[in-house]
């Protein structure tokens, strides 16, 4: 009889919604699954499944903050609860105190740095719309008005797509918003459509899928239609 081996495999861009909790001090200097020894100032955490190495964005749903881990233990085994993290990681998502918080777990790519800098989200959506409120009063007082360019497809990089319109109005009003954010990073695209004309608005030019998805997590509120696109290969979707 032959040896039947089963592998876990993990999945970029995987996201996971649950309860997280943080180790308990007995931890500290036991071994973790994976034969390392737990620090408790280490940013890693323990996962039932993702292989060991795996590195994943955690983000604390409560105040939006974020950081990267690396999964080198399993657990937790309390039912509900999908990741243990290290009380330093706990500590940065503002959830020690409380002992648990409601998080979305993502997979990362294995380039990802483990540095213990938290992301903000908050701070950063709060930063970028602020921006651009600020630029918009100034072009006001100035009297001057947004000069837009409809742009075609560049063939490379990463962008966003904000929505799928029909109305023509409705596709300059949204332009018009965007022109506060992106400049002249703005891009119609039209096609035909069972006899319907269909107006895709995108925005930016990113040179990394991460940078796009950056942008993305900050819009997704204001605008939940929000994609990425790959105009490498712009898909019909």
């Amino acid at each position: 009889m032959g040896v039947i081996f089963f592998f876990t495999c993990s999945v970029f861009g995987q996201v996971e919604k649950g309860i997280a909790s943080y180790y308990a001090d007995k931890f500290n200097g036991r071994l973790t699954a994976n034969g390392e020894i737990f620090q408790p100032h280490k940013y890693t955490a323990a996962h039932k499944k993702l292989p060991f190495g795996t590195k994943v964005k955690v983000t604390n749903l409560k105040n939006n903050k974020a950081i990267i881990l690396r999964i080198n233990d399993r657990g937790p085994f309390i039912k509900g609860r999908i990741i243990d993290l290290s009380p330093i990681a706990a500590e940065k998502l503002g959830f020690k105190h409380a002992g648990i918080t409601d998080v979305k777990v993502e997979i990362v790519s294995k380039e990802e740095k483990i540095t213990g800098e938290v992301i903000d989200w908050e701070k950063k959506k709060q930063d970028f719309f602020a921006a651009a409120k600020e630029k918009d009063l100034q072009l006001v007082k100035k009297n001057q008005l947004y000069h837009i360019n409809a742009l075609g497809n560049p063939n490379k990089g990463f962008g966003l797509q904000i929505a799928k319109l029909q109305n023509h109005s409705a596709v300059f009003s949204l332009v018009y918003e965007l022109a506060a954010y992106f400049d002249n990073k703005i891009r119609i695209i039209s096609e035909q459509n069972k006899n319907k004309q269909i107006h895709r608005v995108l925005v930016g030019e990113f040179s990394t899928k991460k940078e796009a998805e950056e942008l993305q997590h900050i819009l997704l509120e204001k605008y939940p239609e929000i994609k990425i696109k790959d105009y490498q290969i712009f898909e019909n979707s």
